[in-house]
């Protein structure tokens, strides 16, 4: 059995339960707060985190209850952002990270040893302006994600059009800047997937309907920009907005959502250089796909789809990445983030 946690814009966290056949047998509400709309777990697997999209933004940490799947509040501490959108935790599980788009911050954490929040410790304001005044007047940093294996952290920045690499000082409970990349005028970066050889590392454009791809120096800590896709088919479709972007867990294949186009790209992912090779398109079979992740055995992908209420199974095909819809389904209001947690290995997958 396998279980996941299902992040909203309408108040609630909601809790299904999928079989081994992927037949849905439980769905239920298990926290109520404000604006829940991105989740993360510890790796101890025992708390999870869900940060409020709000002004002031506002992390909750909870005591997570592996036999029953339910959520005890621990404590939460308010954030020096607004509208925090997206929050990451540490590998080592010392500090977690957020990205606050209303005021252009990126935070920082650290943690207790049981999961529990202590007071930021640390907050980056970037600066500039992008291309864009209607979306990019200011910095918007929209994503945190920590490297796997190294002491480094990447934050995407859509209003100023470049990703952002700090290096982390778990001891002093700090990050420092140490490279940034820019990108196209208007690409308006939003969220980022590193491939499990930590070498790759692909960024999704808002603004622009792309996705780039970067070879990371693990040595050096530094990101060069190798190759650009664009999520769409050729032929025109009018406004879209991609939301999220993430590997498979063997690093085979690549996804990422279309809002307004309403789909998931597929990509296959050259084993020796990283280039992306478009595989197709497949409809999310719902309004606008905030968010998705794929289970951690890589056999499900699930959408999360905001303006139509639903959140959408599919099965993924070993062979050829594509997903498969199952005609199966649950409604929940304006759901936002998909977290997996796994009963056999008590694993988690978000991508960002």
């Amino acid at each position: 059995m396998m279980r996941i946690y299902v992040g909203t814009y309408s108040g609630q966290i909601g809790l299904l339960e999928l079989s081994e056949a992927g037949e849905i047998t439980s769905q239920r509400s298990v926290a109520s707060l404000e604006a829940p709309a991105f989740l993360g777990l510890h790796p101890n697997k025992h708390t999870l985190y869900a940060l409020s999209e709000t002004q002031p933004g506002r992390v909750t940490a909870y005591t997570l209850e592996p036999t029953t799947g339910e959520l005890r509040f621990k404590n939460d501490q308010v954030l020096s952002g607004t509208y925090t959108c997206h929050l990451s935790v540490d590998p080592m599980g010392q500090m977690l990270f957020a990205a606050s788009y209303g005021s252009g911050h990126v935070h920082l954490l650290p943690l207790a040893p049981d999961g529990a929040l202590h007071p930021e410790a640390a907050c980056i304001h970037h600066e500039g302006h992008g291309a864009r005044p209607d979306r990019q007047e200011g910095p918007h940093a929209h994503c945190t994600i920590p490297h796997p294996q190294q002491p480094y952290l990447f934050v995407a920045d859509l209003g100023v059009d470049r990703v952002f690499v700090y290096r982390i000082d778990r001891q002093k409970a700090r990050i420092e800047p140490h490279d940034q990349v820019a990108l196209p005028d208007g690409a308006g970066p939003r969220h980022i997937a590193i491939h499990p050889n930590g070498r790759f590392l692909y960024v999704i454009n808002e603004l622009n309907s792309t996705v780039t791809g970067f070879l990371f120096d693990p040595e050096k800590g530094l990101l060069t920009a190798t190759h650009t896709q664009s999520t769409l088919p050729e032929s025109p479709i009018g406004e879209n907005y991609p939301s999220e972007v993430a590997l498979s867990p063997d690093g085979r294949f690549l996804y990422g959502a279309n809002r307004g186009h309403n789909s998931l790209s597929v990509f296959q992912v050259e084993e020796a250089t990283g280039r992306l090779l478009p595989r197709g398109h497949i409809s999310v079979e719902g309004d606008w796909p905030r968010h998705f992740a794929i289970s951690p055995d890589g056999r499900w992908l699930v959408v999360a789809n905001q303006k139509s209420n639903n959140v959408v199974f599919f099965l993924l095909d070993q062979e050829t990445g594509m997903p498969q819809f199952l005609n199966r389904q649950v409604a929940l209001s304006a759901p936002s983030c998909i977290l997996f947690f796994s009963l056999e290995n008590k694993g988690n997958v978000n991508a960002g």
